[in-house]
């Protein structure tokens, strides 16, 4: 015997909502439903696990080809997220910097003292401010920038290409909606707390 169970989930509330549930026999292919409702705590589910999972799978294997594509260029991948972040806001600040890569002030400023000593960025201080640094991409940082993000662009054209228009739409669209959904709770939850 098997049991389905029907449930609606408001994750907000991390409370389910049983609609209704069936037992099934495969003995005699026999089903009967049992509609009842009421309100269950969630427990672990299935569903969210996996698809949490895969979340997390992906990233991984983004982040494993990321790092293989940078070390054939003799960088690592933070170094290039780096020279990404620097070519996007020239002028950069380190506090700023390591805000953009999710890191201590510290940790930032040694990856920073290596590419500056690989020739891959300017660290100057502004006129103004003699305790912060100013840190630019230098032609040698601009032209291993440009390699990387065209390397890293065709290695994920030839990924998406195997995928149909129609999927990658829908798994924008799902993203999106993840996204919106997430970012409604966050702003509910902050009404709340004030």
């Amino acid at each position: 015997m098997i049991i389905f169970t029907y449930v609606n989930i408001d994750i907000r509330t991390k409370r389910a909502y049983v609609i209704s549930y069936a037992k099934c026999s495969f003995a005699n292919d026999n089903c009967t439903e049992e509609r009842r409702k009421g309100e269950f705590p969630l427990q672990e589910n299935e569903d969210i696990q996996m698809i949490f999972q895969s979340f997390r799978e992906v990233n991984q294997a983004f982040h494993q080809s990321m790092t293989q594509t940078t070390q054939r260029l003799g960088i690592t991948a933070i170094q290039y997220f780096v020279l990404k972040i620097v070519s996007e806001n020239p002028g950069i600040g380190l506090n700023e910097l390591s805000d953009k890569i999710f890191s201590v002030t510290s940790t930032a400023s040694g990856i920073v003292d290596r590419m500056v000593r690989a020739g891959w960025l300017s660290r100057e201080r502004p006129p103004t401010n003699r305790r912060s640094i100013s840190l630019t991409l230098t032609s040698e940082g601009r032209d291993l920038a440009g390699r990387v993000k065209a390397l890293r662009q065709s290695q994920l054209t030839a990924i998406i290409s195997q995928i149909s228009t129609e999927d990658v739409a829908e798994l924008q669209r799902i993203h999106k909606q993840i996204v919106n959904i997430i970012q409604r709770q966050r702003e509910e939850e902050n009404h709340e707390y004030k």
